[in-house]
């Protein structure tokens, strides 16, 4: 296919432009695509922008990258809205966003109360960094800073993307420097402005009220990040995690173990208990590594058995599960459970349990752990 699509590009017509965009909305087949859509059309940057609005993942990046140097306003405004959302690293174009769609020239002006939520999640991906540029590298990232800060400051709408951004940005100019291990090389008037205008904006008396009206909300991402505000602000979201993983509305095991109440961990066991198929997951051992839909369980008992190492004496059935679980993942999880207990606090029939999986551990290297652990029992 990839073929094809490279000699449309050199034999093709015009007439094949939306055969190519149809083929390029496959996330492995969009730089492609794009390279064939230039060859054939000189000028392909409204096929090219086409092609990044109707592919996610890696496709879209690739698209999004060869939008570089842009003159066109829609286009520019588009990078700033949409440009950087993906359903992976939103940090890997952050950068690349808000240069072509020139970030700062667009807090000078007018924006409206989307683009200010956007451009809040792009703050966001821009902190965060990765592999590629972030904000550190924004030549002019003091000026962006200074400006979303008074822009949001200065309106009464009150959402969680700007309230992420701003707190994004109060960890690189904290002057602790504990929160930021990356911290930026601004001027100290702008570093002064961020700090004491993300403050400010942060104490928002309002803020506690909307956490508590969103952690009923149906949308999982206002749930997600009502979750990540009130944490922030030291909010106990706990009981709302659980009521969502009652409901089926989302996995939340993982966050609802992050606790340090062995009560709260009784109340996740025993909804474990109800929800997920133990018997399926306990069927291994196999060499699997828990990926799939199909394991959703297993990963559940993964999140699971991996903080039960804290608990010595809760969850017993979990880790006779997790010893002859199905993927190498919740073994490995069970036997850190398991060492951290210390054989002393192991139920009884354990060790026998745990010889008995050792005889049958299909991984060499997990196998030898095993072994391990069993010898300081005797």
């Amino acid at each position: 296919m990839k073929l094809a699509i490279a000699l449309l590009g050199i034999t093709g017509q015009s007439c094949d432009r939306e055969l190519l965009l149809m083929l390029g909305r496959a996330d492995e087949l969009t730089i492609y695509a794009a390279i064939a859509l230039k060859k054939l059309l000189g000028e392909a940057e409204e096929e090219i922008w086409t092609l990044a609005k109707n592919t996610e993942g890696w496709g879209r990046i690739q698209a999004v990258f060869r939008l570089e140097g842009t003159t066109r306003v829609d286009i520019k405004d588009w990078l700033l809205r949409e440009g950087h959302r993906n359903s992976i690293m939103s940090e890997e174009v952050a950068y690349f966003c808000a240069v072509n769609g020139d970030l700062v020239e667009t807090l000078r002006n007018d924006a409206d109360e989307d683009l200010l939520d956007s451009i809040g999640e792009l703050f966001q991906a821009l902190v965060a960094g990765g592999p590629a540029e972030d904000i550190r590298d924004l030549a002019d990232g003091s000026q962006a800073a200074v400006l979303y800060l008074q822009k949001v400051r200065a309106s009464a709408k009150l959402t969680f993307p700007r309230f992420l951004a701003v707190r994004a940005l109060q960890t690189l100019v904290d002057e602790r420097r504990g929160e930021s291990l990356r911290v930026v090389a601004w001027p100290v008037d702008a570093q002064w402005q961020v700090r004491t205008g993300a403050a400010d904006y942060l104490r928002r008396p309002p803020w506690p009220t909307l956490v508590t009206e969103q952690l009923a909300a149906e949308e999982e991402q206002v749930f997600w990040d009502a979750c990540r505000v009130g944490e922030i602000l030291e909010m106990d979201v706990w009981p709302a995690r659980l009521e969502r993983q009652r409901s089926r509305k989302s996995e939340q095991w993982y966050f609802l173990m992050q606790t340090d109440s062995p009560e709260r961990v009784e109340q996740v066991l025993a909804l474990a208990r109800k929800q997920l198929d133990l018997g399926k997951v306990a069927s291994g051992p196999s060499l699997s590594l828990g990926l799939g839909a199909e394991f959703a369980d297993d990963r559940a008992v993964d999140f699971i058995v991996q903080d039960l190492g804290r608990f010595p004496g809760l969850g017993e059935d979990f880790l006779r599960v997790g010893l002859t679980g199905r993927s190498v993942r919740l073994r490995n999880m069970t036997l850190r459970a398991l060492s951290a207990w210390g054989p002393e606090r192991w139920p009884r029939d354990v060790s026998q349990l745990l010889s008995a999986a050792a005889a049958r551990e299909p991984d060499a290297e997990l196998r030898q752990e095993m072994w391990r652990l069993l010898t300081k029992c005797s």
